[in-house]
């Protein structure tokens, strides 16, 4: 085969298609047409349940899903992976040809597959291929290793999508929420109530528990449950359950994979190749070289092939679309904004590279599965492209169009396929022609590129053994789906990193008709004129649109300067790989990073810099100079306590390295144990930790070295079980008058206690080291006697503790704080109430860690958590204990489910405030206690 595709072929001319193609991508934001949404269901095929829920790859009767909608899916889904970064240049495609034996997927990104991607796509490639041989099971090594694959290909866009929920779900917010909760929507409020205590808790298992806990939310509720959490604004609780749907929607993609590798066939042969984009202009380099000989069109050149007069009355209405203000009005704004444009040269988007790269390997286009799968929705060049080549669809077409967008020159092609390339091409340049024509002065809303992707409804089928139960769940989400899909049609197509206008998002009946401006607080109708969300009176009042609303808005790329803008205003560290690394986070010791947040905090906040101007400073190497000649400008007393400290370790901005540490590269551990070593005495001081004896001496140590390095051991550390044997369990919760037992005020009662024995052991030495970085006098107040760690060890081997705090007066102070501390350190480990293994359990904040944590299992099983209820039922179960203990004393709980009494017991405390099918558990709960 010899044949080539070019733009000298009959009909085409590069130039004119690229001038076309610029004027359209200029007008309206580049919203050349209406929003197509292809698949109907689009946003359901990314929840495929884990193999657990009785739905075997034989039994699919439990779902709606053929083997079609699950290529789709996966197609989709692994797209998303792909595309870990946000931003036009990772937008990934994937493309499925099956064979009897095997199954082939080609991916590809906008601009080329990077190292990292292929590293991940040679092991997904090996991890998939295990799936179909091996038998379905929940915790089964393969799982692991695929789910730890996808976090880490994923990890820039979940530390993103945290961020942003740190934003949706501040404290002020969330306090808003409960005061204004109605009562057929508790479930829901609750729900974000317990999200956002894990949100901002750092101690948080990302991977295992916050990720897995987004993708519950998005099973158990429906967009329409979120909105009416406050149903004077639908658009706060639907903002909160789109970035819960994203932060979701990985562990979405994780069964998708799962459920595609064992039902369809080939996934045990799958082969996953890369196209790259380097690939595709090689082929064709002698040929580009010509190309960028001939000079580009101009507007005018533009305007003479399409038969218009160049004028200024032209050029407003053919760069009008009806919907407000019109940028390029003029002759002189056209030309100008037209010759900005670069060639197009590199600007081959992924769909286009893998219809071209099908088009060179196969005979015919029909050997393809006909469904690309996208991380984006289509721009409308490639979705008219793909579809007149090969018939192919993918998750549908955002409407708009780019002006750096090419079909590249390539060789080696079939007579056919040329043939389908060239005509095509052809037909897609005269539908650009008669869009521009014919579209004139025609309102087109503005349509986000993105999809969540996810919905709650969809086939999620919790975990059961009983199959005429898993039948009648299924039954009854596909009448919820049905009832949606009739009721929410407005409401089918979500936003990803952005929020919809409030005219696609809402129904007409709730849609809010006024609001205040963000700017100014004045009473306005207008929306922003650019995305269509919040209110601004004025283009005034836009223009100086603040931090959050620029991160839902396009009106300019979003930079890592914003992105840190946006942390010091909720006072927070930054997440982003990219910020850390550009604004110096990664050069400081961790102990300094709150100091780095601090010069900037003052730097955004109190003088007022912009992120523009900040970023202009790092992109220009001026970083440094610029902060010291801004606090330059203020009183050296009010300069406050962290720029003398940069001044003093410039090399965390400056780019030079820091001083060599001591303790460079030694595991975390190890370097709290080889400071903790001074606590010793004699000849411990010079044995290894491992080496000490007794075992409870080696144990207590361990503790200390942890507690001296101002921290406290963790609920999910259980090989040493730390957090349990000292008290922590007993000190959570404490009775907080009701409520539920909410992850900050565990992490705020723990950090107490942690706090609590670190004085005991250290003093005052942790405030006196931090004043000592800043160079400031300590002010505190005056050392405590601390007791040795000899004393430490000897008294918690014995069940003595409690006497310790009293003999360094310390007892009256644990006591008022935690009133069953005392006694739970003062009674044998064997002897303690169950009560407290069950805290731990929710502490652990894992409604399933009764199957992966031991020494919480007994306690579990005795409070009627057994192994056998369905997921639902334990989930109603973990949710009942968390409003249940911050009512009533742990130890009459105890005391209650002991003697058979739980219901009657429970029935007081919560008023008969729970659901039926609890009664029902603790009713033979109770019956089995008093046999």
């Amino acid at each position: 085969m010899g044949d080539t595709f070019h733009w000298k072929l009959d009909g085409l001319d590069r130039q004119r298609f690229e001038a076309y193609t610029k004027l359209l991508s200029l007008r309206h934001g580049g919203q050349a047409s209406d929003p197509v949404t292809f698949e109907p269901h689009d946003e359901d095929l990314d929840v495929v349940e884990p193999p657990d829920d009785n739905d075997s790859v034989v039994g699919q009767q439990l779902t709606s899903h053929d083997e079609n909608e699950i290529k789709r899916a996966f197609l989709d889904r692994l797209s998303e992976v792909l595309s870990s970064a946000k931003g036009g240049l990772h937008v990934a495609a994937a493309l499925m040809v099956q064979s009897p034996d095997r199954i082939e997927i080609s991916v590809a990104k906008n601009r080329g597959i990077k190292p990292k991607d292929k590293e991940f796509t040679e092991v997904f490639e090996k991890v998939l291929r295990k799936i179909p041989n091996i038998r379905p099971c929940a915790s089964c090594a393969e799982y692991d290793e695929l789910w730890g694959l996808l976090v880490d290909q994923y990890e820039t866009r979940i530390n993103g999508y945290i961020s942003d929920l740190r934003q949706a779900l501040d404290p002020k917010q969330l306090e808003q929420l409960k005061q204004r909760r109605l009562e057929e929507n508790d479930e829901a409020i609750d729900c974000v109530d317990k999200f956002f205590v894990l949100l901002h808790d750092d101690k948080t298992d990302v991977n295992n528990v916050l990720l897995p806990e987004a993708y519950a939310i998005r099973k158990l509720f429906t967009i329409s449950q979120f909105e009416s959490i406050n149903p004077n604004k639908p658009s706060v609780g639907r903002k909160i359950y789109e970035t819960i749907n994203l932060l979701g929607r990985l562990r979405g993609a994780f069964w998708t994979f799962i459920r595609a590798a064992e039902r369809v066939e080939g996934f045990d042969q799958l082969r996953l190749r890369c196209v790259e984009l380097e690939s595709l202009a090689r082929a064709s380099s002698k040929k580009k070289k010509k190309t960028l000989k001939t000079r580009a069109w101009t507007v005018g050149q533009a305007f003479k092939s399409l038969d218009l007069p160049f004028t200024d009355d032209q050029t407003n209405a053919l760069m009008s679309s009806g919907a407000g203000k019109v940028h390029v009005n003029t002759k002189s704004k056209l030309v100008g904004r037209f010759d900005k444009l670069k060639a197009p040269d590199d600007e081959i988007h992924a769909e286009v590279q893998l219809v071209l790269d099908l088009a060179r390997r196969a005979s015919s286009f029909d050997d393809a599965f006909k469904y690309i799968g996208c991380s984006k929705r289509s721009c409308l060049l490639c979705a008219s492209l793909i579809s007149n080549i090969g018939s192919f669809t993918t998750r549908g077409c955002h409407g708009k169009v780019y002006g750096l967008w090419v079909v590249p020159e390539l060789n080696n092609l079939s007579t056919k396929a040329v043939e389908s390339i060239h005509s095509a091409v052809q037909k897609l340049e005269n539908d650009v022609k008669e869009i521009i024509l014919g579209r004139q002065g025609k309102l087109i809303h503005r349509a986000k590129e993105s999809t969540i992707g996810g919905s709650s409804i969809a086939t999620a089928i919790p975990a059961t053994d009983d199959e005429h139960l898993a039948s009648l769940i299924a039954n009854r989400l596909n009448i919820e789906r049905q009832h949606a899909a009739s009721g929410q049609d407005m409401q089918s197509t979500s936003s990803d990193e952005e929020s919809l206008p409030s005219q696609m998002a809402e129904p007409s009946e709730t849609k809010e008709s006024q609001g205040e401006c963000e700017e100014c607080e004045e009473m306005t109708d207008r929306h922003c004129s650019l995305c269509g969300t919040d209110w601004f009176c004025s283009l005034s009042c836009q223009s100086k649109m603040g931090i959050y609303h620029l991160f839902q808005c396009n009106a300019r790329p979003l930079t890592t300067a914003d992105y840190l803008y946006r942390s010091c205003l909720s006072d927070e560290f930054p997440n982003e790989i990219e910020v850390l690394e550009d604004y110096g986070f990664n050069r400081c010791k961790s102990s300094e990073k709150p100091y780095l947040l601090g010069v900037y905090i003052g730097l955004f906040i109190h003088m007022d810099v912009s992120s523009e101007t900040v970023d202009q400073w790092r992109r220009e190497g001026t970083l440094l100079e610029n902060i010291k000649q801004q606090y330059a400008t203020i009183p050296p007393r009010s300069q406050g306590r962290y720029f003398p400290w940069l001044l003093r370790n410039p090399h965390v901005l400056s780019g030079a390295a820091p001083a060599p540490s001591p303790d460079a590269g030694a595991d975390e551990m190890q370097r709290m144990v080889d400071a903790a070593r001074p606590y010793l005495e004699g000849a411990d001081q010079g044995t290894e930790y491992a080496q000490l004896a007794p075992a409870a001496k080696r144990y207590c140590f361990l503790f200390v070295a942890v507690t001296a390095s101002n921290q406290h051991p963790p609920p999910t550390e259980y090989a040493q079980d730390m957090w349990y044997q000292f008290g922590f369990a007993a000190c959570v919760p404490p009775r907080w008058g009701g409520g539920v037992v909410e992850q900050r005020a565990l992490a705020h009662a723990e950090g107490a206690l942690g706090a609590f024995y670190n004085a005991l052991l250290c003093g005052n030495r942790v405030h006196r080291e931090r004043a000592a970085d800043l160079h400031m006098p300590y002010d505190g107040p005056a050392d405590r006697p601390t007791c040795s760690f000899r004393e430490f060890w000897s008294f918690w081997s014995a069940s003595l503790l409690p006497l310790l705090f009293d003999k360094y007066g310390y007892g009256a102070e644990a006591d008022a704080q935690w009133p069953h501390l005392r006694k739970f350190l003062s009674t044998p480990p064997r002897e303690r109430p169950l009560v407290w293994r069950l805290c731990h359990y929710l502490a652990i904040w894992d409604v399933n860690a009764v199957d992966t944590v031991p020494v919480i299992r007994e306690a579990a099983e005795a409070y009627g958590i057994r192994p056998g209820l369905n997921a639902r039922d334990r989930l109603m179960m973990y949710e009942f204990y968390r409003r249940l203990i911050p009512a009533v004393d742990p130890l009459q709980l105890d005391e209650a489910c002991r003697k058979g009494r739980l219901l009657q017991f429970a029935t007081i405390h919560l008023e008969n405030k729970f659901d039926p099918g609890i009664k029902g558990i603790l009713v033979r709960l109770d019956l089995s206690k008093r046999k």
